[in-house]
């Protein structure tokens, strides 16, 4: 109990500390960026928590356990490489980047001058990092639950080992599109799905506009 609890408060603080700033592509760095290399950089997931009121009230906290496992059991897939291949595509059509594999081999740190020195054999990286995902109930109403996703997405030009563009996404369905928790996982979780459909397009959305102002 006591490490399940650790772990959750390690996440929120974890969460906490990204940076949700946006550097949005400009013309004092896009004329650098033509047909150049590119390559995409997807993290780890986060383990998707399940925060049901009753199993946070009460000491029984099987967030951690059965999380990940209903997203198997439903055949949900998480959202963020479509988000990243999206991006990546919209940036070589508008900069006719080149995209190619890395010679790079394991885990990269998160420090952009690290991530540069990795991946030096490409001009640019585009790094995607879901920071949260989870079932959670809503203050205002404990009973009635929904999807809560968070996405970074960074694009570090490796040659100055610096950050030029950069969106950060929050999402949460509007009070009425929720519902309590047992509708959420009916039908194969057919509304939790469609809540990480809806996550998807808002964040795309976001994520174009604020890095690509497209």
């Amino acid at each position: 109990m006591f490490k399940k609890l650790l772990l959750l408060s390690l996440i929120v603080s974890t969460s906490a500390c990204i940076s949700t700033k946006t550097i949005t592509l400009n013309n004092e760095n896009t004329g650098s960026i033509n047909n150049k290399t590119i390559v995409d950089l997807h993290r780890d997931y986060p383990i998707f928590m399940d925060l049901r009121f009753t199993e946070v009230i009460f000491p029984l906290l099987q967030a951690f356990d059965k999380g990940n496992a209903r997203l198997v059991d439903n055949n949900i897939e998480d959202p963020e490489k479509e988000i990243s291949g999206v991006m990546l595509q919209a940036l070589q059509d508008k900069y006719n980047l080149k995209k190619i594999k890395s010679n790079f081999r394991g885990k990269s740190s998160f420090n952009v001058k690290k991530i540069s020195d990795a991946f030096n054999d490409v001009d640019l990286v585009l790094e995607s990092r879901v920071v949260q995902r989870m079932v959670i109930y809503y203050p205002i109403n404990f009973w009635i639950h929904g999807l809560r996703y968070h996405i970074q997405v960074r694009l570090i030009d490796t040659k100055s080992s610096s950050i030029i563009a950069q969106g950060y996404c929050k999402w949460m369905p509007r009070i009425r599109d929720t519902a309590r928790v047992g509708k959420l996982y009916r039908n194969n979780a057919a509304m939790l799905k469609e809540q990480f459909k809806e996550a998807k397009k808002v964040c795309l959305g976001q994520l174009k506009s604020k890095l690509l102002n497209i």
